[in-house]
């Protein structure tokens, strides 16, 4: 999630699309750039040293570095809306798998 071009439509479809799956576990996260990738040059920009400066660290989200991104909290919003609406999803539709999954998640 994160990723540029990336709208609230898509991430929120992203959750859709796994309600719909028979996946037993799941997981969302954050896309992260990363020095020396090619998502690099598509992020900075080949000439941007400032922007390119940022990413001194060992790996940033693309929020954090790109302005025509969503924004970070916009972003987390969406995930944890997506993986409340997963989880009631999975409730009503499957409940006793459900319940099991949690009583196993629940022991380790």
């Amino acid at each position: 999630m994160g990723s540029p071009d990336e709208t609230a439509a898509d991430i929120l479809e992203s959750f859709r699309f796994a309600a719909r799956s028979e996946l037993d576990t799941f997981g969302f996260n954050r896309l992260c750039v990363y020095r020396g990738t090619p998502l690099v040059a598509r992020v900075c920009g080949a000439r941007n040293p400032r922007r390119r400066a940022r990413l001194a660290q060992s790996g940033s989200k693309c929020s954090d570095i790109d302005p025509t991104t969503l924004p970070s909290a916009l972003v987390n919003r969406l995930r944890a809306k997506g993986y409340g609406l997963l989880f009631l999803h999975r409730l009503l539709k499957r409940p006793i798998r459900t319940w099991n999954l949690l009583r196993t998640f629940g022991r380790t």
